[in-house]
């Protein structure tokens, strides 16, 4: 799932140093998560089970646009929720 900026950040954040981030245990499904992102960054993970969601924090600009591509894999039906940092939609 990379994101990506639509517009010039004020920051001068740049997908320069683009990582991947590869989920090697579960996500937790919580604002506790240990998994981190930034933009220009991709999360590769795994749904494991029917009910598990992997919660990635990243730290975004308001008004600043943004692009995020998923990837649903074998999935049907997936989500992507964008949450606040209390985990409210």
């Amino acid at each position: 799932m990379p994101v990506t900026q639509n517009d010039r950040d004020p920051t001068g954040t740049s997908a320069d140093n683009a990582r991947t981030i590869t989920e090697t245990i579960d996500a937790a499904s919580n604002t506790g998560t240990s998994y981190t992102m930034s933009v220009g960054d991709t999360f590769a993970g795994a749904l494991d089970f029917d009910s598990d969601w992997d919660w990635v924090g990243i730290n975004l600009t308001a008004g600043v646009t943004y692009t995020i591509d998923m990837t649903a894999g074998t999935m049907v039906d997936p989500y992507l929720w964008l949450l606040d940092s209390g985990g409210i939609a």
